[in-house]
């Protein structure tokens, strides 16, 4: 149970924090013409959250089945 709240709140964060990050970019640079770097910068975004949630994680929980 502990696991599956977890995950829907790292989505969450994760979800969060894209929609501020691509209108924060949209707003300063209009990157209509490269809409493939604003890929790769959500991919590694996301990517970068959930390494430093699953840290937190086994941190927390000491890797434990939860």
């Amino acid at each position: 149970m502990k696991k599956i709240v977890f995950i829907i709140a790292t989505v969450l964060i994760m979800l969060i924090t894209s929609r501020f990050a691509i209108r924060i970019i949209d707003a300063t640079v209009q990157i209509d013409d490269d809409i493939e770097l604003l890929f790769i910068l959500l991919i590694v975004l996301n990517l970068v959250i959930g390494i430093l949630s699953y840290l937190l994680f086994r941190k927390i929980f000491g890797g434990k089945k939860a």
